[in-house]
Parts: C-alpha cells; structure tokens; sequence
C-alpha cells in the first residue's frame, strides 16, 4: 500500500543536466557469466528460482534415532507452506541423507517445487562418532550414492552440501597451526585452497557457501559451489561487508547470493519459549531480513526460532508477513544499486580487525596469521569510511555495529584483482585499496584494465604505493617510492576539488611525488600544502577519471592510539592508522561527485537505493542502527525529489517480548513522523527525481574463453599451481600444456589429484611429448625391434596411459633426426611412419588424439603436403585420431592455415635470426619478437584458427607474468 508524503524538497544548487553521476542498474544474471558456463555446478536457472525473493523454511525435519524414519513429512511441509507460511525452501542437516525414507522425503519436496539449499552438520576433524549412523554434527563424507538419490530427485533444486562457517574456523583455528608463519600471501592462499579442496571432495563438488568471514571469493572461485551466502547476526562480523563481499564475488565468479539471519549472539540464542529476550533482537533480526530483501537476495532466512510450540513465534511472524509483502507488493523490488566498488589484491587474505575466532593476541591479522600490513591498515580506513563502526558487529550488548552507518548509501562491493573488466565497468567508482603487489600477480595485465576502466568511463582511486607496484605506471605516470617526505602534524592543505577548501593533518602523513614526465594526459594538482602537491586528478573526455593519491598507502604514519591495542566488549574497534584528512576529504568527495546521489541528511542511519526501470523511480530503503528517534530528509545532487511512503508489514509492536536488547528500554525508541524514524526501525520511501542519472552501459559478459592455451615453464609440481597461481589463468586459457616428463615423474595418486583440479575447472589438458621424443638420451622411433626402441615404446605407452589417466584426449608428438651411420633415409622415414602408426593404435583404444609438431628441426611436413602426410597415416593406422599442430613460422598466412584439413594446434612464432650469421636460430620465437607486419599477419591468422576450432599457443614458456599478458595482447586474445 502507498501513502503519499505531502512534501517536495529541493536542493538550493541544481548540477547541471549533463550529470557525472551514473548508475548500472541491470538485472544480475550469473547464467550467461564466462566463469558459471566453464564452473563444474551451474547456478540455478532464474526460471526455477523465480523473480521474487524466496524464503527459508525449516532447517530440516527430524530424523527418529531409533527407526531412522522422517515422520509426517507430507503434514510438516504442508503445516510450513500453508499454516505457518514461512516460505518454500529447507536447509536441512544430512542426517536427511540417513533416514530410511529419504526418497520419500525429497519426492515430498519435489512435488511442492521446493528447494533444498545448504546441507549442514559437517565440521572437519569430528570422528569421534559414526557419522553415518548418528546424524550429529561430524566430518560426514558423503557418498555417490547418497548424492545421486537426491540429484535423481531434485537435481538443479538441490542447491549442494553446506560450507559453513568453515572460513571463519579456518582462518581462527587452521591458519595459526601453518609451521610456515612466514609464507608469503600466495602460499597462504595454496594452503587455504588444500584445505577447501579437500572439503569439497569430502562433500562431492556440490556446495554452498555461508562464510562467517570476508572469504567468499576464495571459496566459490574453485566452480564447485552454486551460491554464497552468510551468517549474519550472531557474533559474526557486520552484515552490510557480508553482503559487499558477496556481491563482489558472485559479480567476479557467476554464481548468486542469498542471506541468513542468525538468532544467536555472544552471549546466548533465541529461542520460544523460555529464550525470548536472548539473542538477536527481533528489531535487528526485522532490520536485517528486509536489507537483504533490498539486496536482490535469491532468497533469505532466519536461522531458526520461527515456531513457539505448534504456534508461529514473533520470529516466524517476521518472515511471514515479510514474505506475504513480497509476494503481493504492487510494484517491483528493482535492482539494488552499488556505484562503488574497492578492490583488494587477489591474494590479501583480508579479516577485519577482530571478529569471532580472534582473541587479543590475533587480532589485525590477515589470513589467521599474519599481521596487518599498511595496505591491510589502508583497507580497514577505507571500508570504516564507508561503513563507520563496522569492526564493532557483535562485540556490543546494544548490537551496534551489526548494520552500520551508510554516509554514501549501502552500495558497496568488494573485488578481488582478478576481476575482469566486464565487471569492473559496472561500477561508476572503483577504490584500490590494500597493497595490490604480489609479484606473480601480472601488474601489467592490472594497469591495462585499469586505464580501460578509466577511458570508458570509469572513476579509479589509486595510491602512491600501488602506483609504484606498477612498473609501467597508469597512462605513462609512474612512481617511485624514493621520492617521499613527510608531512609534518597540523599541516595546512589546501583542496581544490570539486571545490575550494582547507583541511588540517592531525598526524605525520608521508607523501609521494609521481613522474608525470612521459606522460602526455592533463593533469590538474587538487591537494596542495605548501609548495606541494599531494594529490592530483585526470579527467578523461569519456567522462572517465583517475584521482592519484600521493599519500603513501593513503593513511597516517602515526597510529592514532597507543599500541599495543587492547579490544574490550562494548568499546569501539580503533582505526590504528586512519585516512590521511585530506585523503578522507577527497575519497567523500569522489563518492559525492560520481556515485551517490541520494541522501538521508542523517550520517546515523543506513539507507540502500534500489533503481526501478518498469516506474522509474528508485526505492530507498531506510534503516535505524540506534535506539533513539532520528529525522532524515531525502535530498538529491540532482534535483527535486517526490516522495511516496511504501508501508512495510506491521508485524510487531516495540513492546513485543525481545525486540530490543536487555539493556535498551523498548518504550524509549520514539516514533516514526514524515521527517523522523523510531529507534531500531525500517521504512520504505519510492523517490521520484528531477533529474536522473546516467544510465552505465549495460556491459555484456565476456564470451568464455575458446581456444587458447598456455606453454609453461616445465618443472612445477603439482603442474595444476601453473593455473592455481595465476588468478586470472581461466580469463585468457582453456587449454593447459604439460610437459611429458612432469606427467612420467607422477604416482597414480599424483595423477588423479591433477585429474581432479583440470575436470572441475574445465582445462583441457594437452600433454607435451615433443622435447623427449629425440631419438638421444630419451625416445626413438627409429630402429624398430632394438631394445632401446622396445623401451621407448613401452615409455611412451606409460605416457599416453597416464595422459588417459589425467582425462586428457590431446598428445603433442614429433619426429626426430635421423640416424647418422647405417640408416638410410629411406629407412629412417619407413621407421618414422610406422612408429607413428603404432602409436595412432594405442592412442586409440585410449581415446587419444595425436597432434604432430612441426616445431623442431625434423620437420615432418610442410604447409604443400600437410594434408596428405596426415591422410597417409590415417589409410595405414585405419584410425582418425591424427592431427597437426603447425607453426606460424611455416604457415605464416591465413591462407595456409585455412587450407589445413586437419588442424589441431596453432604454435603462434615469429622466428629469431641471428644478425652477425643472418641465421634463423629460433624457428620458434615469440610473438613479442614480431615485426608489426608479421603481427597484423598473426592478428588474422588468430581469426582463422578461431574459425576452424582449433587451439592458438601465444606465449612460449614467457619468463614472467608482464611478458605473458603482453604476447596476448599483441594478437588481440585479451578483454583489455
């Protein structure tokens, strides 16, 4: 129902029409994400989910221990339907999957079109009982075929088993037992990574993610997990991050979000009905539900608590009138809208700076252990500003901090530096916050997405620290840390964007100086103290920005309280070193100026801005962290805004048994007005404005990637961490080659661990037989009948044994020189042909496709005969598993690889001539050492092999990351 508020409020300064605010408000829709077309679960498809938010019913019906029977299925599901009306999914525990009428049960479900979502119970390490016959909480693997009964059932609507809290326990209780406290960030990401494989096995690749830290990325990355959700409440940390950080990673990896609100604290639960003033207050737990409504939450839910006996408990009367409201509202939630977004490095391991596996030894510490860096500093500062007072969620009996203050509106998400550009470009404001510098980590590849965020429209913060992690710099600036100096206490700077004013240092601030000199771009200096520049701005002619920050990590040098710090219950959680003040200043402008363009006039409330494109009309969903009456007035940098209250359920009164903490006088919240909102309240307003923003363009996914493979170096071990260690490897490849004596040196145990991490990532994996097929120290296929040829043979069918093993169908082959006494020609060539038919047959019964190279100094065939060499052996082998992986060295037009029949692999080479002997010494150079008109030659013959379906190699073992992404560039086979 609408009740119209009679009240315009206008702006006294209107911005001009041509607005540099813009929103991107498009529906999210993981099913076309590059990452969910190639992850091994798919998200589920929008169709089954429908277009309003659904809701958790029940954590799962009893099972009876003595007769391990679920009774009254059909009245429980009916009673939760259609008594109680508390929604249409169960998140039940898996002793669901012990019950002797399981099948009945999930057929129950099915025929309600009801969903089973996050299957929970299991803890590592728990075996202290028979998980299989206890249904208890407990390290329960589950098996085949208890997967495969409920997947026959429900398939897609079974959404997988329950990663739970899993990321909290690991950072809290496994982190701290690495004998390695010193490994670097990469090496704390590999060992978080074993942990989780592992868990996933142990759950069988299905899973859903309800992290209890800031850790959905890690999580769904590995493409085994069909939603990400979190526990909020509880004494967890804040919710509004939970939501920033999922958002982020289900925007990043294709995969969507739901939300769960706990009816735990720290100091007890809630429960009917004897627990009724413990725990969560209803007013948090109504505050939050509804959020996360606003959200685009597939679905939400409370943790328990929704029944009183057999009666429906205020609990349950929250989330079913919530539901009622959100089936029968007559107008569209429309789509929640996050301008801005931070990004951290990709191998950050970020946690807030206390949370519930801390205690006061292990607090500001990233991945469980180690201590906070400046760029950790920097990244609590900047999410404080966004979200003040969110380190204090669930360490204050009033609950504050649970849902912070919003001074730019709740619209925030969290990426990781791996994001692609597609998702970068949604954002109108992009922040790097942390220290983006992990050497493998490709800056190169980061400073190329970064300046095409910016040209296309894009507003980018940077810090003088992650500029200097740039060796090439942004738009040719470039710095050196060298150059820094410090600002001295109560320094006077003077700001000139976006307009004039003067802020004081309360603290030592060191400042660097950038190098503007091979850069051609316009640069305006908009911090100045003294004679000194200490923050300058681009404005791009597409609208695009990039404000460059010369403070040094962008916060204090000093730390703002004595250390160490000592962190109590119900006192705040100290920013040990806050935003340089003129830092602060510029960050809230930039958010002002390209983001935010809705405001509650109140810096003590939370507000969220969903956009509605069916009315056109945005949505404003008001919220009261305190316990105290506060006005708010809705104000637009755009103009006039109209204003329509939308009333949300009245589903209790401020006097209902729990719903504020013990220590908060539920008679003292006040009331809500048209220009005032009670303590603890929600509230609904539809804003029409004067003047709208600009719409973003709407950003196609990046198409997955087809055809392209990596040449690594030989030699690392697992050969997977070639992909595992480079976060953005799925971007750029599909196609993994892996030297044949890495593959020979494996155990069988080793070879199904690679199988498992190259099937569920979807690489496909090309084993490299060519540089051990040398007739000398290794294989020869010459001399058939001797026992060196004997051996070889016998090797190589360990080889494609293994190459089978790894679920590989592709085996790179060559030919080598000849014999030089007592061989012909002749016979060397008859040897060739017939070892080469010999391996067709064995490739053959194992599936094997063979792909001969032409690569090395025996060349096999040329671009005249390449069809007939390969029609040849197939008539002799009577098989068809023989194809051809060319170089572009030989067939160096387009021409001439379209008129190969049998194309497999295009090896992308310019050759090396030695300038003193004019001889060709590398037929296999890089595409780094191409003429531009061999490149413009190599861009078309990319094209062409794209259209016949085969595989491009454009990096030649590249000796590091920048070069890597570089030869990519160069034939147009990257996004940026």
């Amino acid at each position: 129902e609408l009740h119209v508020m009679a009240f315009w409020l206008w702006l006294a300064v209107l911005l001009a029409s041509t607005s540099a605010i813009s929103i991107y408000p498009y529906e999210f829709s993981p099913e076309s994400h590059p990452e969910a077309l190639r992850h091994h679960v798919k998200p589920m498809p929008k169709a089954i989910l429908g277009q309003t938010p659904r809701f958790v019913a029940s954590r799962g019906l009893g099972v009876d221990p003595t007769s391990l029977m679920i009774n009254d299925i059909n009245q429980s599901l009916d009673d939760l339907l259609y008594k109680y009306k508390l929604g249409d999914i169960v998140w039940p525990t898996y002793a669901m999957y012990l019950a002797k009428n399981a099948d009945e049960y999930w057929k129950a479900l099915a025929l309600r079109n009801m969903l089973v979502t996050d299957v929970w119970d299991y803890v590592p390490g728990d075996l202290m009982r028979d998980c299989q016959s206890n249904g208890e909480v407990c390290e329960f693997i589950l098996s085949n075929n208890q997967q495969a009964a409920i997947e026959a059932v429900l398939g897609v609507a079974f959404t997988g088993m329950d990663v739970g809290e899993q990321d909290g326990r690991y950072a809290g209780s496994y982190a701290p037992q690495i004998a390695r406290r010193d490994a670097s960030r990469q090496e704390q990401y590999i060992y978080f990574w074993r942990h989780f494989d592992r868990m996933s096995s142990d759950l069988k690749d299905k899973l859903s993610a309800l992290t209890s830290v800031y850790y959905p990325h890690y999580l769904v990355k590995a493409g085994t997990y069909t939603t990400v959700s979190s526990e909020t409440g509880q004494a967890l940390p804040n919710a509004q991050l939970f939501m920033s950080f999922n958002r982020g990673a289900s925007k990043q990896y294709g995969i969507w979000w739901w939300s769960n609100v706990s009816v735990y604290n720290r100091w007890g639960y809630k429960g009917y009905p004897s627990m009724a003033t413990s725990g969560t207050s209803l007013s948090l737990m109504r505050r939050l539900m509804y959020s996360q409504i606003m959200y685009n939450c597939i679905y939400v839910s409370f943790e328990s608590a929704w029944l009183n006996g057999t009666d429906i408990s205020p609990v349950g009367r929250i989330q079913a009138s919530a539901r009622k409201w959100v089936a029968e509202r007559n107008f569209t939630l429309g789509r929640h809208l996050t301008p801005i977004a931070v990004m951290l490095d990709f191998y950050a391991g970020w946690l807030p700076p206390r949370y519930l596996y801390t205690d006061g030894s292990s607090s500001y510490q990233s991945w469980g252990n180690l201590p906070y860096s400046e760029g950790d500093h920097l990244s609590h500062a900047i999410l404080n500003q966004l979200y003040p007072g969110y380190a204090d969620s669930s360490y204050f009996h009033n609950e504050q901090g649970f849902q912070a203050p919003t001074p730019f509106s709740d619209g925030t998400d969290v990426l990781l530096s791996d994001a692609p550009l597609f998702v970068l470009q949604q954002y109108a404001v992009l922040v790097l916050a942390g220290e983006v510098a992990i050497p493998s980590s490709s800056q190169y590849e980061l400073a190329c997405k970064l300046e095409k965020y910016v040209t296309t429209g894009g507003a980018l913060v940077i810090n003088s620290r992650n500029l200097a992690n740039m060796p090439s710099g942004l738009f040719n600036i470039t710095m050196t840390l060298a150059s820094c100096t410090e600002l001295a206490v109560d320094a006077s700077v003077t700001l000139s964007w976006p307009s004039s004013s003067t802020v004081s240092e309360p603290a030592v601030v060191r400042v660097c100086q950038p190098n503007f000199a091979k850069s051609n771009v316009k640069t305006e200096s908009v911090a100045v103290a003294g004679s000194s520049s200490l923050a300058w701005r681009i404005q791009h002619p597409s609208g695009g920005s990039l404000l460059l920050l010369g403070a040094l990590d962008g916060i204090a040098a000093t730390t703002s309280v004595p250390l160490p710090v000592k962190l109590q219950d119900d006192a705040p959680c100290p920013v040990v070193y806050p935003l340089a003040k003129h830092v602060e200043v510029l960050l809230a402008s930039t958010y002002t100026q390209f983001a935010t363009f809705i405001s509650v006039g109140n810096d003590n409330l939370t507000y969220s801005v969903n956009y509605d494109n069916t009315s056109d009309t945005y949505l404003v969903a008001v919220f009261n962290p305190t316990w105290t009456q506060q006005t708010f007035s809705f104000k637009s940098s755009l103009g006039s805004v109209n204003v329509v209250e939308i009333s949300l359920p009245n589903d209790l009164a401020n006097s209902s048994i729990g719903y504020t903490p013990p220590s908060i006088d539920p008679h003292r919240l006040g009331s809500n007005t048209p220009t005032a909102i009670a303590g603890g309240n929600a509230r609904l307003f539809q804003l029409r404005l004067q003047t709208n923003p600009t719409l973003r363009p709407n950003v196609p996914d990046a198409p997955p990637v087809h055809g392209v493979a990596l040449w690594p170096l030989p030699g690392l071990t697992p050969t997977f961490h070639h992909a595992l260690r480079r976060p953005t490897f799925t971007e750029h490849y599909d196609t993994m080659i892996l030297d044949a004596q890495d593959i020979l040196a494996m155990s069988q145990d080793q070879l199904a661990q690679e199988r498992r991490y190259y099937t569920l990532q979807n690489i496909r994996i090309l084993v490299d037989a060519t540089a051990i097929i040398n007739l000398y120290p290794d294989i020869r296929l010459t001399g058939i009948g001797t026992p060196e040829y004997n051996e070889s043979m016998s090797t190589l069918q360990t080889l494609l044994t293994a190459t089978a093993a790894l679920n590989s169908s592709d085996m790179l082959i060559s030919w080598h020189r000849c014999p030089e006494n007592y061989f012909t020609q002749a016979q060397c060539d008859a040897d060739l042909k017939q070892s080469t038919v010999t391996l067709l047959h064995l490739a053959d019964q194992l599936g094997i496709t063979l792909h001969m190279s032409n690569r090395y100094s025996k060349v096999a065939f040329t671009p005249a005969d390449a069809n007939l060499f390969v029609e040849s052996l197939l008539a002799s082998s009577k098989t068809t598993n023989l194809k051809l992986a060319i170089t572009t060295t030989a067939f160096d037009t387009p021409a001439l690889v379209a008129g190969v029949k049998y194309l497999g692999f295009v090896w992308l080479t310019c050759p090396g001539h030695d300038p003193v002997s004019g001889y060709t010494w590398n037929p296999q150079g890089s595409v780094l050492d191409c003429s531009s008109t061999q490149l413009k030659n190599m861009q078309a013959i990319v094209q062409q092999a794209a259209s016949q379906r085969s595989t491009v190699i454009p990096a030649h073992h590249p000796k590091d990351a920048t070069e890597e992404m570089q030869a990519l560039q160069l034939v147009n086979l990257t996004t940026w």
